[in-house]
């Protein structure tokens, strides 16, 4: 009799272990304690089903495969060189396409700015809530959201459930212990003298401790009266990798050397002996621009150096370096 009490009890806290419902907290989700990330992306009027709700869901998104890859950067502020674009930004995810810039405390993730590649600057005077803390399932907020750029305004409206947990299969992985969030986007964006109505539906796949999205599914629908059957566009993109290639932590021993410094503005050396050099930039102290190169990695290999013809001016300049371990900066002095 012992023996069937003790078999149960086992049995019970396996059950237990299965329905386990997940919880993840503001440090279990800190894009800053990562380098960067990379996804795939695919577009367009073909449907991809977002899968159930509930407890112990399984999304299986295996058969849409992307091509696309984007390569995402992780900055933190003040630290980063785009940081002052946003004062209020603690953060910003940086790819060849734009930068975005989100606040994050313990209560919650917002986005409060966006600026493109070609140096289009939008800033939100009423920042759009993307997580509240601690995300778990059936947990629920609403919120309005203003932003405003060059090009146009946008207003909206957000209502956001975390609809389900469990396992979410990718043409990369699967992942256990997930939490999806739904989240419906009523927005008016006006540009040009013309406003353009859409919902937009986002379905967004976490799991603690991995920092990013797992994935992410766009329904956009534009609200068109002469075009009632306006056909709807799906935006999928999904983590590359798996397990521990699915970002890259951050690592302090990487070690990168700038000198001289202090400089006489016509020359600089840069070398590491851990990591191969990809990009440099070089920003005055009001954040604009004054030099960028490439660096072919194949022939600069962990060396490279920068001469001008003309000196720089007298001043304090931040010295961003790209790398295969992520960016770096330290501030240089031109004497």
């Amino acid at each position: 009799m012992k023996k069937n009490i003790i078999t149960l009890a086992l049995a019970g806290s396996c059950a237990m272990a299965v329905t386990a419902q997940p919880v993840i907290t503001a440090a279990d989700f800190d894009p800053t304690k990562i380098n960067g990330y990379s996804f795939l992306h695919r577009s367009g009027n073909q449907v991809i089903e977002p899968g159930p709700e509930g407890a112990n869901a399984n999304w299986d998104l295996s058969a849409y495969n992307a091509s696309t890859q984007f390569d995402y950067t992780v900055q933190k502020c003040p630290g980063g060189t785009d940081c002052g674009k946003v004062p209020e930004a603690t953060e910003y995810l940086k790819s060849s396409l734009a930068s975005v810039f989100f606040k994050k405390d313990a209560d919650s993730w917002q986005q409060v700015g966006e600026l493109s590649a070609s140096n289009s600057l939008v800033r939100f005077s009423d920042p759009l809530k993307m997580l509240e803390f601690p995300v778990k399932f059936q947990e629920t907020f609403s919120d309005n959201y203003a932003s405003s750029s060059n090009q146009g305004s946008k207003t909206g409206s957000i209502s956001s459930i975390i609809d389900g947990y469990g396992t979410l299969t990718t043409p990369s992985g699967t992942y256990t212990g997930v939490l999806r969030q739904k989240m419906v986007d009523e927005a008016a964006t006006e540009a040009s003298g013309a406003t353009v109505n859409t919902t937009t539906t986002t379905y967004q796949w976490y799991k603690a401790g991995v920092h990013f999205p797992l994935a992410t599914l766009i329904i956009m629908a534009f609200n068109i009266p002469e075009v009632p059957n306006y056909p709807k566009n799906y935006t999928l993109t999904y983590a590359k990798g798996s397990g521990t290639s699915l970002q890259n932590t951050k690592k302090s021993s990487v070690h990168l050397d700038i000198f001289p410094n202090p400089s006489d503005g016509r020359s600089l050396q840069i070398s590491s002996a851990a990591t191969r050099l990809q990009a440099v930039q070089l920003y005055d102290i009001t954040g604009r621009s004054v030099y960028q190169q490439t660096i072919d990695p194949l022939k600069a290999g962990n060396n490279v150096q920068l001469q001008w013809d003309r000196a720089l001016s007298k001043g304090i300049y931040l010295c961003t370096v790209t790398t295969a371990e992520g960016q770096f900066s330290q501030k240089i002095v031109v004497q």
